[in-house]
Formats: structure tokens, sequence, C-alpha cells
């Protein structure tokens, strides 16, 4: 699975009579568990409720069999949002009484519900002044979070204790216009249901609840966030948890100007490796623009920019790309035993590794044949080094996720591996190459980069700005 890649929730409900649903469970969580896709699903002859997580690509392959396998799902269309990371920790398939529970097994949305509105005529007769009651089907912690402007609630603790507060106050709604609204949809739908029974004839669900809502027209008339039962704890009107919403604005300014040798690779891998979004702006690296030569005392690549910050040199970079961006899953191991071995397999990569690849690549056609085989040994031996780790049950060099020391192996095994080397028994290294290939898809993860051309050229450069250095 990528690191980089953004992480798509999705949220869906149906009230629709299932049978079967032992064989369903087993096939759901099965697909769900074999993809990687993490939430919960419940199921119950009321119908299906679901929240679920996972990169993009997989989650849509995924959301696609579901919605085609069970006719009784065809065209469900979930509710949708990204995060920087899953917010759930495990795939949960269950069979329940009902899919939200109220505590009324008579109720059932599927034969009768209040009417539907939707988020943007819901704004027109907020716009208008109508007359009309919101009111929140939510619990109390959840309202406080947020909620729309001067809508009524019950201040309740669990939905259970919804039908006995709306009977109890249905009387004061019998002749007025109501509109009951939730986070997605399916406590409304449900609690429109009840309502009718209750003699509320003029009444309404919101459709696709508040996430629908924010989706669709942002946060009019809607004060603060909305709560929702995962990980993230709340999402803004832009569908964003307040976490990601700070890193957004915290990683705005970020900006690479690199070419495309090692060094500046070490710090794109890295970019992509934490999933931060970046713009990135590639140059020659032989043919420096005067402003950049002029402000950089080292006089290479690659620039990190961050706002009025300007840093050089891959350690620098990566050291402050962790330092910085907590939030993100970090590229330095935490106990200081393994922070100490990250360093000297740094060591060896800068001081040994890198520089007989930079030989191999550049020099090899003139070397001797007595030089060219013991050139030959050496980045064997290499190799051989990596494998070491990899033997130990181990994904990456030092923990089992990629840390600096991975990155800048990658940076210097790529150049070697395009060169076709070792010619002889490649398969000695399969573990090595193994490792190769979960890097390879960390650095071609682009859907967090903000990768501009190469012939962007330098934009809004301050390169003028201190040196972290």
């Amino acid at each position: 699975m990528s690191l980089a890649e953004p992480i798509l929730n999705v949220s869906f409900y149906r009230f629709v009579t299932l049978r079967d649903l032992e064989r369903k469970k087993e096939s759901i969580k099965s697909r769900a568990k074999e993809a990687g896709i993490k939430g919960s699903i419940l199921l119950s002859e009321e119908g299906i409720n679901g929240f679920l997580a996972a990169e993009e690509s997989i989650l849509r392959v995924y959301l696609d069999w579901l919605f085609s396998e069970y006719g009784e799902f065809n065209g469900m269309a979930p509710k949708e949002s990204f995060s920087s990371k899953i917010p759930f920790a495990r795939m949960i398939v269950k069979i329940k009484d009902e899919i939200i529970a109220m505590g009324r097994p008579t109720i059932r949305p599927e034969e009768k519900t209040g009417k539907v509105i939707d988020a943007r005529t819901l704004k027109n007769w907020f716009d208008e002044k109508k007359e009309f009651v919101m009111l929140d089907t939510r619990n109390d912690y959840e309202i406080s979070e947020g909620t729309f402007k001067n809508a009524v609630h019950y201040d309740i603790e669990t939905f259970k204790e919804f039908p006995a507060a709306l009977e109890k106050n249905a009387g004061n709604l019998a002749d007025k216009t109501v509109v009951m609204f939730c986070t997605g949809g399916i406590r409304c739908e449900k609690a429109t249901a009840l309502a009718m029974d209750l003699g509320i004839q003029d009444v309404y669900q919101l459709d696709g609840g508040i996430l629908k809502y924010f989706e669709e027209v942002g946060s009019a008339h809607y004060r603060g966030d909305c709560f929702v039962f995962d990980g993230r704890e709340n999402v803004n009107a832009g569908l964003e948890s307040r976490s990601d919403h700070s890193l957004r604005l915290k990683s705005e300014g970020l900006r690479l100007v690199h070419g495309d040798d090692v060094e500046s690779n070490q710090v794109v891998y890295a970019l992509r490796a934490k999933g931060l979004r970046f713009e990135s702006v590639q140059i020659d690296s032989s043919h420096l623009p005067p402003e950049i030569a002029k402000a950089n005392p080292h006089g290479k690549l690659p620039i990190l920019e961050n706002r009025d910050l300007v840093l050089y040199q891959p350690g620098i970079i990566l050291d402050y790309l962790d330092e910085n961006f907590p939030e993100k899953k970090s590229l330095t191991p935490l106990s200081p035993e393994r922070r100490s071995r990250m360093r000297i397999w740094m060591d060896w990569v800068e001081h040994f590794f890198g520089m007989n690849v930079k030989k191999w690549c550049t020099e090899r056609d003139a070397l001797g044949k007595a030089e060219y085989r013991e050139l030959e040994i050496r980045l064997e031996k290499d190799l051989y080094r990596m494998k070491t780790p990899l033997q130990r049950s181990r994904k990456f060099f030092v923990i089992d996720e990629p840390t600096q020391a991975d990155i800048a192996a990658f940076s210097v095994l790529e150049k070697l591996r395009l060169t076709g080397f070792p010619s002889d028994f490649p398969e000695r290294f399969d573990l090595v190459w193994a490792w190769y290939d979960r890097m390879a898809a960390i650095s071609k993860a682009k859907s967090t980069s903000g990768f501009a051309s190469p012939e962007s050229g330098i934009r809004n450069s301050n390169l003028s700005a201190q040196n972290r250095a």
C-alpha cells in the first residue's frame, strides 16, 4: 500500500429487506480484509449501514463489487471525504437487530418515511426565511461540536432516547413544517417514519445529512463542525478534520526545487513517504539559475522552501520534515538505539555504497579488467549488506516502516539498477528487490505531491531567506 495516497472515507446506508445475512457478512468481510480496507458495516433484516476507509483506488474497486454483487445495494451513492490517514483501527462486519438502534422495531423506513429535502433547497429555505423547524436528531455530545442555526434538539445521550422525547413534543410540531437532520441521513430517515406515526405529517429528512449539506453548499446557516464516529472525531464544512485542516495550512508553502540527482531524489521520496503536498520544480542541476547559485552556499540541489524558510542538504531537510510535521508518519525511529542504527546506515550509503555506485555508473567502461572486477565485488557485497536486515523478517532496514536510511539507500540503488547490475544471478538478492519494489511504490505515489512540470521554472522564489543550517 502506498504511503502517500490520500485516504478516501465513505459512509452509506440503505433501508432494504435483507436475507441470508450470515453469507453476506462473511463475503463482505473477507473481501474487505483482503483489500486492506478498514471500518465497519452493520447488517440487519432492515438494511445496511457502512463506514469504510482506504486508499481511493482500492476502496472504489471494493464498492463497485459490493454494489453490483448484491442487488439490494445497487445505486447507493456513498458520501465521501478525504483524510491523511485511515481513521479506523480494524475492519468489522456485524449482524444487528437494527442498523441504527432506535429500539422501535415496528418502525420500517423502507415502507414509510417523510419527504426528502436536498441541501440546496434547504439553504434556499433559510435564505428566504421560510417558516419551518429544524430538529436535530443527534446526541448531546455531537451537537456540542456544531449544529444548524436555531435548531431544536432534545438533549439526548443516545438515539434510543429520541422516540420518547419526540412523543412528548409531538403536539407542538403537528401543525408545523419540520426538517429533521443528522450526520449522514440514517437517523433522520428513521425519525421521520416515527414522526408520521405520531401525527407530524409535514416532515422532511435532510438528504445525506450534514455531511452531504457540507459537500453541496458548505457552512451556510450551520455553526461549528460536525462530529463523526471515527478517528477524525469531527470535520469542518470542507470535510476536513481539524488536524488535517491544520496540516494543510502548515504545508501550503512547501516548494521543492530539485534535479534528478541522488540527493534531490532522497527529498522527493521523503516528501511522498510522509504524504505531504508540495510544489515541485525540477531543473537541470548542472545549470543552476543565477538566483539559486548565488543564494545556495553549497551550489547544488535540492532546496526546500516553506514560506520564508529555505533549507539545503538532504539530511537537514529530512530532519526538518520529521520535526515540523509530527502529524505524519515519522521517517526517524523513536528509540535512540534505532536512530543510531539508522545513522550508521546513512553514513554507509553516503561514504561507501553511494561512492561505489557513482563510480560504477560513470567510470566502469574506462576501468581495467582487475579494477572492474574489484568494483563489481564491492557492489555485490553492498547488496549482501542490504539483504542482511531483510532476512530478519523486517520489511525495511531498521524497523517495519521506511526511515531516512531506506530513502537514502533507495535513491542510490535506483541509479545502480538502471545499469542492469548485477547481470549474474540477480535472484541472489530477491529480498533486496522486494524491498526496492516497496520503496518504488512510495516514490511513484503522485496523488499528494502536487507536482509541477519541469518546464515550470523558478516562480515566486524567496531564496534570500535565512538558511536553517
